[in-house]
C-alpha cells in the first residue's frame, strides 16, 4: 500500500511495492526506508535512488550499512556496522531520530537557497551520493565482478583440467581419495606472537606470528598456513578480515615445521585473530574446496 507524505516539495515514500518503487523513484528527492532492523533483505530500491538524483534517508540496515559515508544521505538511529546487526531496536528512539533529522537536517537543507535561488548544499550532497553510490551499486559492477571473479576463472580452470589428456583432473581425483584421512593427522602447536604489549598494539606497529605444525601424514608442500586477523567484537569478525600467508622458516628434528609471518593491522579497534592450516595441491579452485580446516 502506498502511503505518501509531503513536506513542501519533498516527496517521501513510506511503504511501497517493488513495481510502485520503480515508477516513483524518479520523482523523489528523498527516499525514506525505515524497516525494523535487521529485516531489510537488501535495499535495491534505495540503490536506484542516487542515479535518479535522490538522497536516501534510511535505517542502518541492508546495503545502507556500507553505502552511507556521512555525506551522501542520512541514517536514522544508530550507525550499525553490517557485521553487528542485531534484533535490538527501539521504535521510539528511531522515530525521534527520524523526526529530528527531518526538522533539523533534511528539510532546512532542501529549502536553503543561494543568491541564484538554488539549493547549493543540497545539490552538493546529491553529487556526493552519485559519486559514491552509482558505480558501486549497479548491475554493471555486479556483472563485471561476476565475470572477473567467477566466470573467467571457471573457464580458465576448465581449460587447465582438460589439457594434457585430463592429467590435472586425474591428479586431483587421486589426491582427494585419501586427503581427508591424512589431514586428520596434522597437529598445531601453540601460536607465538611478538609485538603486543598489555593486549594493545600501537598504530603502525607490526605483529610477528609463529606457529609450529606437525604435518603428520601430509607433505609440507601440501599445507597452506595462514594468519586470519581483523576487526571483531571479541568472538567473531565484524568486517572482512585480512589473510596473510605464513612462510616456512625452520624444520625441527622431529619433522615439524615452524611457519612465520609479519602482520600490520590496517584498521583500528578491537581485533580477533586465528591461525588456520588447510590442505592444498595443484589444480584446486580454492584452498577451501576440500572443506578441511584446522584452526589454532
Amino acid at each position: 500500500m502506498l502511503s505518501p507524505r509531503f513536506f513542501g516539495k519533498i516527496f517521501f515514500i513510506e511503504d511501497y511495492s517493488l513495481a510502485v518503487s520503480r515508477l516513483m523513484v524518479q520523482g523523489c528527492d528523498v527516499w525514506l526506508n525505515n524497516p525494523r532492523r535487521p529485516y531489510e533483505a537488501c535495499g535495491t530500491s534505495g540503490q536506484k535512488v542516487a542515479v535518479n538524483g535522490g538522497l536516501n534517508l534510511s535505517v542502518a540496515d541492508g546495503w545502507w550499512c556500507e553505502g552511507y559515508n556521512g555525506t551522501n544521505g542520512w541514517t536514522i538511529g544508530p550507525l550499525v556496522a553490517k557485521g553487528s546487526l542485531g534484533p535490538e531496536q527501539s521504535d521510539y528512539d528511531d522515530a525521534a531520530s527520524l523526526y529530528s533529522l527531518l526538522e533539523d537536517k533534511v528539510i532546512p537543507l532542501y529549502f536553503e537557497r543561494d543568491a541564484d535561488n538554488r539549493p547549493h548544499n543540497w545539490l552538493l550532497r546529491v553529487r556526493k551520493a552519485m559519486q559514491t553510490l552509482i558505480a558501486q551499486y549497479s548491475s554493471h559492477r555486479m556483472l563485471r565482478d561476476y565475470l572477473s571473479d567467477y566466470y573467467i576463472p571457471a573457464a580458465t580452470s576448465h581449460q587447465e583440467l582438460r589439457s594434457n589428456h585430463y592429467a590435472l583432473a586425474r591428479h586431483l581425483s587421486q589426491w582427494k581419495q585419501d586427503v581427508n584421512a591424512r589431514f586428520g593427522s596434522v597437529q598445531m602447536d601453540t601460536i607465538r606472537i611478538e609485538g603486543i604489549k598489555e593486549d594493545s598494539l600501537l598504530d603502525g606497529q607490526s605483529l610477528h606470528v609463529a606457529v609450529t605444525v606437525h604435518p603428520g601424514s601430509m607433505k609440507l608442500d601440501e599445507l597452506l598456513v595462514q594468519l586470519v586477523a581483523g576487526p571483531g567484537d571479541g568472538s567473531t569478525f565484524t568486517e572482512t578480515p585480512d589473510v596473510v600467508e605464513m612462510q616456512p622458516e625452520s624444520e625441527g628434528v622431529d619433522g615439524t615445521m615452524t611457519f612465520v609471518c609479519t602482520y600490520t593491522p590496517s584498521r583500528s579497534g578491537i581485533h580477533v585473530y586465528g591461525v588456520r592450516v588447510m590442505p592444498c595441491t595443484e589444480g584446486l579452485s580454492s584452498p577451501l574446496e576440500t572443506r578441511l580446516v584446522l584452526w589454532g
